[in-house]
């Protein structure tokens, strides 16, 4: 839950720690939570491949845990893509450092095909880190303006939505305002009531 990310501590010493914990790159856009089919992920694997030249040295980083044999649909993914050295997959995340490598990312990318609810958008807006996510009603219910939507079927909105974020220090900063804002409106209780037993990441 996002109150309980921000208890995590996440101070620079913290952060270093984390980035040589997981080896983390400098600059990342990020996947957190299962490697499952319908987290669409091979969709934000060619979305970076579209963008990844005109970014510098940003890497795309898919934490989590895999689902059964789906990891082999990433891998496609990123071999049709030649992106081997571009694509880092850090696997499991303990739970007591999500909140410090959401905080570490460039992009919190959310590409699901559906959610329940959607709390690692709320994860990611209560530590100041920009959020692009597929246009799913969930996705939109949760985030209000305070994200940037795109189809889940069409990798190249996701990669302009990703090199907006990424190019426009104006853009970036309004989404970070409006995301702790945002993660206001859901106090820990009501969420809790509202998310129990809809979303496993």
């Amino acid at each position: 839950m996002a109150d309980e990310y921000l208890s995590q501590n996440t101070d620079p010493e913290r952060l270093k720690k984390i980035r040589a914990k997981y080896d983390l790159p400098e600059k990342f856009i990020l996947y957190l939570g299962t490697l499952s089919a319908q987290k669409n992920l091979p969709t934000l694997v060619r979305a970076f491949s579209e963008i990844e030249n005109k970014i510098g040295d940003m890497k795309l980083v898919l934490a989590g845990g895999k689902s059964h044999n789906y990891d082999r649909q990433i891998d496609r993914a990123v071999r049709q893509c030649d992106l081997e050295d571009k694509v880092i997959c850090p696997g499991f995340i303990e739970e007591e450092d999500k909140a410090a490598v959401m905080k570490l990312a460039t992009i919190f990318c959310f590409p699901s095909f559906y959610e329940g609810f959607g709390i690692p958008i709320l994860e990611a807006f209560a530590v100041g880190t920009p959020v692009v996510a597929s246009g799913i009603l969930p996705h939109k219910e949760i985030s209000g303006d305070a994200a940037l939507f795109f189809d889940p079927n069409d990798s190249h909105e996701l990669a302009e939505k990703i090199i907006a974020v990424i190019n426009d220090n104006n853009l970036r900063e309004s989404l970070i305002q409006k995301g702790l804002e945002q993660v206001k409106i859901f106090p820990g209780k009501k969420r809790r009531k509202k998310c129990w037993g809809f979303l496993k990441i």
